[in-house]
């Protein structure tokens, strides 16, 4: 039931948020706060459905581990 919600939050924050920043002809700023809009949006429906949440800590070592493998070897 808290799926619904996600969405509809996302919606009233989007119609507050987005006419003003039209107004004020600032483009970025929308491109910006979609983008930050649409991933919190997409966090909350994947929390509220208890799915395997991502881990960003693999991420990082999936990065930064070949880089350690290559500045031990220097």
């Amino acid at each position: 039931m808290t799926f619904p919600w996600c969405l509809l939050s996302a919606l009233l924050i989007s119609v507050l948020g987005l006419p003003g920043l039209w107004q004020a002809k600032q483009y970025r700023e929308i491109a910006v706060f979609c983008f930050v809009l649409v991933v919190a949006t997409v966090l909350a429906i994947i929390y509220v459905l208890r799915l395997p949440f991502p881990n960003p800590l693999k991420l990082m070592n999936g990065v930064f581990a070949p880089l350690n493998d290559i500045l031990m070897r220097v």
